[in-house]
C-alpha cells in the first residue's frame, strides 16, 4: 500500500512543484489541449461579424432565433453605452454598441459561465471571479485611456483584460483530474488550498491564453495575457498594463484570495513602476470602479 504524501510543508512544496511540472507540460503550446468551446449561438453571430456583407439588420435577424442571447446583448448595450435610455429592439441595441462592441459583449456572454461555475474547491479561493474579470478589463481600459492610447488600444485593453483569469478554472480542473490518478489507497485529497492556490496562480496563464486565441482575440490581445501573470521588466507594455489593472483590482476590493488585500500595495508598486504609471493615474483609474463593475452585473 503506497504511503499518503507528506504533510510537512516541505513536503507541501516538493508536490506543489511538481504538480505545477505536470500542468506546465500538459498547456504547453505544442501539446494538445481540451479547451471549452465556444457556445454555437454565439460562434453563428462571431462568424457573421466576419462576414464582408455583415450588417446590424443581419444581426438582428439572426438574434431573433435566439432570445436569451438577444436580451443578453441588449442588457450589454444598456450597460455600456453613454445613453440612459434602454435600446427598445435588438437592432438599436446592436448599432448603439457598434460590431466591434457586439464582438467584445458575445465574448462577455460566452466567457461569464465559465467564470461563474468554478469548482467549489477553486472558489474557496476565488472569490466573485467575474466581478474581477470586469474589474481588470474596466481597469486595463482606462489605464491605456489616461495613457492616451488610440481606440483600437482601449479596445484589444478591455479584451485581454476580461480573459485575465480565463485560464483558472481551465487549470483547476486539470489539476482535480491529476489529482484523482494521484490519490492515495485511502481516498484522501492530497491537494490543499494552498497548494490549488499556488498551482493556479503559476499556471493559469497559459491555457487562459490558448482559449483567447481559441475564441478569436487578436493575436496581440491574446499574446498579451501570459506575460501578464510574470513580474514585467520596466516599460510600457500591454502585459504590464494588464499586470497592473490586476494589482489594482485587489487594491480596489475585487479579491479572487483572502491574502491579495494585505499584498495589493506591494503589487501596485511593483507593476506600476514597471509599467510607468505614478500614483495619481492609478487612483484616477479606480475612481468609481465598483458602480462600473456593478453596473455590468
Amino acid at each position: 500500500m503506497p504511503s499518503a504524501p507528506s504533510t510537512s510543508a516541505s513536503g507541501n512544496s516538493t508536490l506543489t512543484d511538481r504538480l505545477v511540472e505536470i500542468l506546465k507540460s500538459r498547456t504547453a503550446m505544442d501539446i494538445d489541449l481540451e479547451l471549452p468551446a465556444v457556445p454555437r449561438s454565439i460562434l453563428r453571430c462571431l462568424d457573421l461579424l466576419s462576414a464582408p456583407d455583415f450588417s446590424f439588420g443581419g444581426m438582428a435577424s439572426l438574434l431573433s432565433t435566439d432570445t436569451k442571447l438577444a436580451g443578453q446583448l441588449a442588457q450589454v448595450s444598456n450597460t455600456t453605452g453613454p445613453s440612459h435610455t434602454p435600446a427598445r429592439s435588438t437592432e438599436q441595441a446592436i448599432s448603439r454598441l457598434g460590431a466591434e462592441g457586439v464582438r467584445t459583449g458575445l465574448f462577455e456572454i460566452a466567457l461569464r459561465p465559465l467564470l461563474e461555475s468554478v469548482p467549489p474547491r477553486l472558489q474557496a479561493v476565488c472569490k466573485q471571479p467575474w466581478q474581477h474579470a470586469l474589474a481588470v478589463a474596466i481597469l486595463s481600459q482606462r489605464l491605456m485611456h489616461l495613457r492616451g492610447s488610440n481606440e483600437r488600444a482601449l479596445l484589444e485593453a478591455y479584451r485581454a483584460g476580461i480573459f485575465h483569469d480565463a485560464g483558472k478554472p481551465i487549470t483547476a480542473n486539470m489539476l482535480f483530474e491529476i489529482e484523482r490518478q494521484m490519490t492515495n489507497a485511502k481516498g484522501r485529497k492530497i491537494i490543499n488550498e494552498e497548494m490549488l492556490t499556488l498551482c493556479v496562480e503559476r499556471c493559469h496563464a497559459m491555457p487562459g491564453a490558448r482559449l483567447a486565441r481559441a475564441w478569436g482575440l487578436s493575436p496581440e490581445a491574446a499574446s498579451a495575457i501570459e506575460p501578464a501573470a510574470q513580474p514585467q521588466p520596466s516599460g510600457f507594455s500591454l502585459a504590464a498594463v494588464i499586470r497592473l489593472a490586476n494589482a489594482l483590482a485587489f487594491k480596489g476590493g475585487f479579491h479572487t484570495r483572502r491574502d491579495e488585500l494585505d499584498r495589493s500595495r506591494l503589487l501596485v508598486d511593483e507593476a506600476r513602476r514597471a509599467a510607468g504609471f505614478d500614483e495619481e493615474t492609478c487612483h484616477r483609474a479606480l475612481d468609481g470602479v465598483k458602480d462600473a463593475v456593478s453596473r455590468r452585473l
